[in-house]
């Protein structure tokens, strides 16, 4: 669950923190601005959650209001004033400046694009070898993967345009000069407002592309997940200008709370909340600790049983843990390797670092320009997002936590030192492997002894011997994998209140079995409840495999010839 890979910091950010996302150069560094003036500066208040807003208690006017936090704009006498007093309110958890980065930048070697399809030189889909130690083996787990649950992703980014290999569900614009409803639902506004700046790059659609790219329509690349539906969550000015370009670290945490169903529109709450966030943005310089309205906005998400993936960051001198987003708890942060698995040469790592993935000649579609490589950890975290996304449209019982967990046990060494870059390069071919062996273990087989030749397979000698007087009847039989007696596993029966999801961490044990082959008396089953089995370490059912248990329907034990 990678709860192990979150440390608290415990250091304030600064007011005029100089943020940058990701991929930005020095140069962007340097020429990044603000988006407010030199007389206010905004101001995040972060509530108790759910509770009603403060700001029109001290006289303010919120330009953003939501469950979690309200955004006000003071001049340095008010901040001097009110921030004390606003603290000490009951229903405030924080009071904190908000933070801007630039605009993203990719480092971009570009290359033929008539070279059609692109799908060539994407060199994340080629299977893993020791001497490709960076490879992915996507084309190998793409052609296992099924199509069994259409999945909802949201790129919470900058700079989307149209493009006839993307195909967007759904967006918003939650930059902080929206000012009128056009503008905001209108996530494409960059596409138009920039037609003329040749210096625009895409980025979101760019790190998109390589989730969402349409299959074998003659252009661009392949998207890992294309069946999936796409939102785009614009948190960048439209283009670039005179006033700046930054991006709101307050509207990026908006738009993790709207792209889980927390804001606004209920329709779309319904029917696309996300089960997969994707946010390549970040910081240049140390900030760490997270601002309590982002950690919010995180747990949200979390709670709803979202999958965030993060950059690490392009700043080799700063550990991924002095940046946003890898400083807050929650996240999976990637970190970027080269072609042959080592770390490139800029990327961020860390303690904070979850896992490594191809962010060196990552092919990505540049929009009107065309496809090309690019360079950064921006590309390295869709990555590791499409390929957790893969399996679980594949498999769509399991959970946030049982995708996160089958991954950690799906990567292949970073070659060389590995500090830092998490626990290895995530495998898509290995996460199907993993998941199909768990899948495998807890094949049980649940019927009445006297079902499908119960008697004839020796079980009256094994009733007779493990249950002596008792009614055939009142019974129910158990086949699990031989594994299970090889490996001194358990087999556990659990209890699940009704309406809860049949998992073991629902339910309480109602029995353990260490052998392959037993049996069930009915009278275990007369509570009221769901029941099901699951492989575990131990008889108290802990540390048992994932996924959802195996049924065990108490009308069985009344199922026996003559019952």
């Amino acid at each position: 669950m990678l709860k192990h890979i979150a440390i608290s910091a415990l250091i304030t950010i600064t007011a005029q923190a100089a943020i940058a996302a990701d991929d930005n150069t020095s140069n962007a560094q340097q020429n990044g601005t603000t988006s407010v003036s030199q007389e206010t500066a905004r101001y995040v208040i972060t509530r108790v959650r759910g509770s009603e807003p403060v700001a029109n208690e001290f006289g303010l006017t919120a330009s953003r209001t939501n469950r979690i936090f309200e955004v006000v704009e003071l001049t340095p006498a008010q901040a001097e004033h009110l921030v004390p007093h606003i603290k000490r309110h009951e229903r405030v958890r924080a009071v904190e400046a908000d933070i801007e980065t630039g605009e993203p930048q990719a480092t971009k070697t570009p290359f033929d694009p008539n070279s059609d399809p692109n799908y060539y030189n994407q060199r994340g889909w080629i299977d893993w070898t020791p001497e490709l130690a960076g490879r992915h083996s996507i084309e190998r787990a793409y052609q296992r993967s099924q199509l069994n649950r259409v999945l909802n992703v949201a790129i919470i980014d900058s700079q989307f345009g149209a493009h006839p290999d993307l195909i967007y569900s759904d967006g918003i614009n939650l930059h902080w000069t929206a000012e009128s409803e056009q503008q905001q639902r209108n996530y494409l506004l960059y596409d138009t407002d920039c037609a003329t700046d040749s210096r625009r790059t895409f980025h979101g659609a760019e790190v998109m592309s390589i989730m969402s790219s349409l299959h074998n329509n003659g252009i661009g690349n392949k998207g890992i997940i294309p069946d999936a539906l796409y939102t785009a969550v614009n948190v960048s000015n439209t283009c670039r200008n005179s006033q700046g370009f930054g991006i709101s670290m307050a509207s990026v945490a908006e738009g993790i709370l709207w792209a889980t169903g927390d804001q606004g529109d209920a329709t779309y709450a319904a029917q696309h909340k996300a089960d997969i966030i994707n946010i390549s943005l970040g910081t240049t310089t140390p900030v760490l600790t997270c601002p309590a309205y982002m950690q919010e906005a995180i747990d949200h998400a979390v709670e709803n049983g979202a999958i965030i993936t993060v950059s690490a960051g392009n700043s080799p001198s700063l550990d991924a843990g002095e940046k946003l987003m890898g400083v807050c708890d929650g996240l999976v942060v990637v970190a970027a390797v080269d072609g042959i698995g080592e770390p490139a040469p800029f990327t961020s790592k860390g303690s904070r670092v979850s896992f490594s993935a191809l962010g060196y000649q990552a092919t990505a579609g540049f929009n009107e320009r065309g496809s090309g490589n690019s360079a950064g950890t921006s590309y390295a975290a869709p990555v590791v997002a499409g390929i957790m996304g893969l399996l679980w449209q594949t498999y769509p019982d399991l959970n946030r936590d049982d995708v996160l967990l089958i991954a950690e046990r799906s990567t292949t060494p970073v070659p060389g030192d590995a500090t830092g870059m998490g626990i290895g390069i995530l495998n898509a071919n290995l996460m199907f492997d993993t998941a199909e062996a768990i899948k495998d273990a807890t094949n049980f087989l649940v019927q009445h002894p006297e079902r499908l030749g119960g008697i004839e397979r020796g079980l009256a000698a094994f009733i007779d011997s493990k249950a002596p007087g008792a009614n055939a009847c009142g019974l129910i039989e158990v086949d699990a994998s031989a594994s299970l007696r090889e490996s001194q596993q358990y087999a556990v029966l659990f209890r699940v209140p009704e309406g809860q999801p049949l998992r073991n961490e629902n339910g309480t044990v109602v029995a353990a079995q260490r052998q392959d082959r037993f049996l069930v008396p009915g009278t275990s089953l007369q509570v009221a409840g769901q029941y099901g089995l699951q492989v575990c370490n131990d008889a108290q059912g802990q540390n048992c495999l994932i996924g959802p248990l195996v049924p065990v329907n108490p009308a069985l034990a009344g199922q026996g010839f003559g019952c």
